[in-house]
């Protein structure tokens, strides 16, 4: 399993993947911000935000590498990280 700390080159494309790299993306399907947390994931980031669309890119790119170095990019991330692996990027 991959696990972090997630290189940029892996963090761009995990974000380019997933919404564009949009920090702000909020397309009300109940996944928010460039890496599209959902509310339970996201609030157990403890980041202060109430939303991953609301916050910084950088207080986004933080929660993604303390989520991947706690759990796996395949567990979180699975369409995405099968890309990347495709591409040789993990």
């Amino acid at each position: 399993t991959i696990g972090g700390p997630l290189n940029d080159t892996q963090i761009t494309f995990l974000g380019n993947c997933e919404s564009g790299m949009t920090a702000t993306r909020n397309s009300g399907n109940g996944y928010y911000g460039a890496f599209q947390f959902s509310i339970g994931t996201w609030n157990n980031m403890g980041t202060g935000y109430e939303r991953a669309d609301l916050a910084p890119l950088e207080v986004q790119i933080s929660a993604v590498q303390r989520l991947v170095a706690r759990s796996s990019i395949f567990t979180q991330f699975p369409g995405c990280a099968r890309r990347m692996q495709a591409q040789g990027i993990i």
